[in-house]
Formats: C-alpha cells, structure tokens, sequence
C-alpha cells in the first residue's frame, strides 16, 4: 500500500512540475509572440481592454467543481446504517398513512387526489377500445383535422357536427360521459 502512494505522489508532483512547464510556456508575459507593426490609435470606451493577470492552470483547477464531492474519509458502518435505518427513516416508514380513502366505485384503496388503479385500469380498456375501433390506415397516414367524437351504440352521430366521427360497436360505460366537459352520468358523477 505505501509502494503505491509513494509512486501516487511521484506522479502527481510530475504532473505539478509539468502543468508550471506548459503554463510557462504558454502563457508567459511575452506570449512567444514577436514584434509586428500596428497602428497607434485610441480605441473607442467600450473596446478598452482590461488588464489581465497572466493565466494559470492553478487558477482553473483550484475553485472548480472537479474537486467539489469527493468523500474524504469512508463511511463507517455504523453511520451508514444510521444514515439508512435510523430514528428518521423510522419515524417516516411507520407513521400511518392519512391521507388513503377508498374508492368510491370500487372500495379499493387509494391516494386522496388520485385516481383509483383499478378504476384507471378500467378506463384504460375502454381507451384501447375506442383506439381499435378507428380505422388504422385512415388515422396513421391521414390523421383528423379536427376534434374526434366517439359513437357508441344507440347514440345518434348526427349529435357531432364538423367532427371526425368513430363509431364503437357497443353501448357506452355509465362512469364514462358523453360530454367530457361536463358532469357524467355515473352514480357518483
């Protein structure tokens, strides 16, 4: 373990020495640049330049966020299984819930200001449904221009005008209105 430190250090006060060689070099006062010719002409205000301090890799390196979230020492286990199990962790996991109603339609149990998942799952047949009862030629390569509106069985279609009709060959769900807009005709709607 110390054979590899010492040969960790050796590299990095190689890189160290090597860094101050490239930023000598580079980025001296001169900036290996020779004399030219120019013009002596005042710039305007706002193209004045600064002066700068020479560049240093040092200057890039030491405040950036390479160095920012490197653990220094490692984590005991008896802070780690703190940190995971302790008096927090359990006071969060077995607080009971109160915010859990049951469903209306159903009686399963769910969120307050969620919808219930085996009502979704309803609704979500019934959206498959209505899916596979459009044309899928005529939809995928000649899309609708304008709102769709769903027939289902015993409804008349002439109720839709200027709408892309679809026809579904069975009576529609009481929980499901006619009307999204408005309120439903379901039991509890």
């Amino acid at each position: 373990m110390t054979n590899l430190a010492t040969k960790c250090r050796n590299v990095i006060r190689l890189l160290h020495r090597h860094c101050a060689a490239i930023n000598e070099s580079l980025f001296s006062k001169s900036n290996g640049l020779h004399p030219a010719l120019a013009l002596d002409v005042a710039a305007p205000p706002s193209f004045k330049q600064q002066p700068s301090k020479p560049f240093s890799l040092n200057d890039l390196f030491a405040d950036n966020i390479f160095w920012a979230a490197v653990p220094k020492k490692r984590r005991s286990y008896a802070k780690k299984w703190t940190r995971r199990f302790g008096p927090d962790k359990i006071r969060k996991f077995m607080t009971p819930r109160i915010n859990l109603v049951s469903c209306l339609e159903c009686g399963t149990w769910h969120e307050r200001h969620s919808i219930c998942g085996s009502c979704y799952e309803k609704v979500r047949e019934e959206t498959k449904a209505m899916q596979s009862s459009m044309n899928p030629e005529e939809f995928h390569y000649n899309h609708p221009r304008s709102e769709v509106a769903y027939v289902f069985h015993g409804e008349d279609a002439n109720d839709h005008p200027d709408k892309y009709i679809v026809e579904v060959d069975k009576p529609r769900p009481d929980w499901w209105p006619k009307h999204m807009l408005t309120k439903g005709h379901g039991k509890y709607s």
